[in-house]
């Protein structure tokens, strides 16, 4: 059992982030009141979590590009009924002894 011999060393801690439109009171109002924002924000989130579990992204990373990596991406749109949308993401998490600094774009 375990991982394989060449399995890279896993990382010292994750950043899971999870999107359920249902839960968030914000976008049960969009979809009372602006239903096609709620779709447009509920595309948003696909774009996202699409992009960083994409082998573009991987690439990207692989190649020395500060994006986050990502362990695991499960997109569950449904553009029937957006408010029903669900996104997860495990990504790597933004360590500052890894390198990651936040820097504010309006002063």
């Amino acid at each position: 059992g375990g991982p394989p011999a060449d399995a890279p060393e896993p990382p010292a801690s994750a950043f899971y982030k999870r999107v359920a439109m249902a839960e968030l009171e914000h976008a049960r109002l969009k979809a009372r009141t602006a239903p096609l924002k709620l779709a447009r924000d509920t595309r948003s989130y696909a774009v996202e979590a699409g992009f960083l579990g994409s082998a573009a992204c991987e690439a990207l990373v692989e190649a020395g590009v500060p994006v986050a990596r990502a362990f695991a991406v499960d997109l569950r749109p449904c553009e029937r009924d957006p408010i029903e949308s669900r996104f997860a993401m495990l990504l790597q998490e933004f360590r500052a002894d890894e390198g990651w600094a936040q820097h504010w774009l309006c002063p």
